[in-house]
């Protein structure tokens, strides 16, 4: 069944007094923004892949999406994108969860580790089988789990198992996990790395803060894939690497990947919208990621991308907003106009700088949207101290996550959604 596309509302809820600077401040730098990618853009169109991220497939999450109620709803998640319009389907699978070497320091038997990994690729396998008989490309990010977000007691939480890997044997593993990815689950894009800065903080590897070396990572793992004899590899199975438009040192990596022949595609992600990389920004960046791929002979992709509702560039490291309550924070309804003009945005970079895809990484904001009024406690913004909106933080989400399932029921997009519809239909507006 289709999804409804019924207009969205005429108007969107008022925007709480709390936060009316911070969208001013947002809606200035997406005009400057929309006017740097619009002098890229004679108004042609191109077939650009538009693709959305599968949250519920997200290694992440750990074993519990293996569960049957999980996969019904994961199902459920996919069936709407794909009602959506997209073309494609983006997915998370880390490493090391198809690692036998992983179980196997947990405690499991060489012959349970062997089970553990089965597992995981049977549910990836029948998932790429699911995806295609929709008529659906399939994008795997093959980039480690985030330690930072997940639980101390997962059963899944590789935090002890990275910090036991040398150099060597961290590449070695994995790339036999990206091998094991394009052998068996057989993706059309295998996305070798999208955030090098985001896998040296989770994997405990300073050596991929040095943009050199992350390279020739990268193309180690190209010729170990080249050399297991992968049918269609460059053809029917594209490969990518890349690294996130925000970080500082970016050509250092971008560089370094077009150089690399067996390299098909460059990659990155846009998130943050204020000009904080030399007053050029995010969007400034993918422009010149674009030029670089294409000199190079490569096609370019973006793999991640949203608008997160901070001025301070989000991560790990930097002492800017969490990152947890900034995503809590773009489910608020009343940004949908800021949205629609970003995802109008993103499909004007798309088409004028020939991006063979672009993922949207929405979480359930396609579906359902959580209205501010409506909450009986809301965020504190700005926060004055660490973790002070953690409760709260929990219980939108939870709300959120509840209210997408009935959403799904329904075939039913929020006004955010629509927008992105609309645009994967009938391309961008000028």
């Amino acid at each position: 069944m289709p999804v409804k596309s019924t207009p969205p509302a005429t108007t969107a809820p008022a925007v709480p007094a709390l936060y009316q600077s911070l969208y001013n401040e947002l809606q200035g730098y997406l005009n400057e923004a929309d006017k740097q990618v619009s002098v890229a853009w004679d108004g042609s169109s191109y077939a650009v892949g538009y693709a959305a991220e599968l949250l519920t497939a997200d290694a992440n999450a750990g074993t519990g999406i293996l569960q049957a109620t999980e996969k019904k709803v994961m199902a459920e998640e996919l069936d709407a994108e794909a009602s959506m319009g997209v073309k494609a389907i983006t997915v998370q699978i880390g490493f090391p969860i198809l690692d036998q070497n992983f179980y196997v320091f947990q405690g499991q038997t060489a012959a349970q580790a062997q089970q553990s990994v089965q597992t995981w690729l049977d549910y990836y396998i029948s998932l790429a089988q699911a995806i295609h008989s929709r008529g659906l490309k399939f994008i795997v990010e093959s980039n480690p789990l985030l330690t930072f977000y997940l639980s101390a007691d997962s059963p899944i939480n590789p935090v002890d198992y990275y910090k036991t890997l040398d150099f060597t044997t961290y590449q070695e593993r994995r790339s036999q996990h990206n091998i094991t990815v394009a052998q068996q689950i057989k993706p059309d894009y295998l996305l070798l790395q999208t955030e090098p800065d985001t896998d040296a903080v989770n994997d405990f590897r300073t050596e991929l803060n040095n943009g050199t070396k992350d390279a020739a990572m990268i193309k180690q793992f190209v010729t170990d894939l080249e050399s297991a004899g992968i049918p269609g590899l460059h053809t029917t199975l594209q490969i990518g690497s890349g690294a996130g438009a925000w970080l500082s040192s970016w050509k250092t990596y971008i560089n370094g990947l077009a150089a690399i022949p067996g390299l098909d595609k460059l990659d990155t992600h846009i998130y943050n919208i204020q000009p904080s990389i030399n007053q050029v920004g995010e969007f400034g960046v993918a422009m010149q990621i674009a030029d670089i791929a294409h000199a190079a002979g490569k096609g370019v992709s973006l793999s991640e991308f949203w608008c997160h509702k901070s001025v301070t560039l989000s991560g790990f490291n930097e002492g800017a907003d969490s990152l947890v309550d900034i995503r809590v924070r773009d489910m608020f309804s009343f940004w949908a106009p800021l949205d629609e003009q970003f995802l109008n945005v993103m499909g004007k970079l798309a088409v004028g700088k020939h991006f063979d895809y672009i993922s949207g990484f929405g979480h359930y904001d396609w579906f359902t949207e959580v209205d501010y009024s409506a909450l009986k406690s809301v965020p504190v913004y700005p926060v004055t101290s660490k973790g002070q909106n953690d409760a709260i933080d929990a219980q939108i989400t939870t709300m959120q996550n509840q209210a997408v399932k009935q959403a799904f029921a329904d075939h039913q997009l929020s006004p955010t959604g629509k927008a992105y519809q609309a645009i994967i239909q009938n391309g961008p507006t000028r």
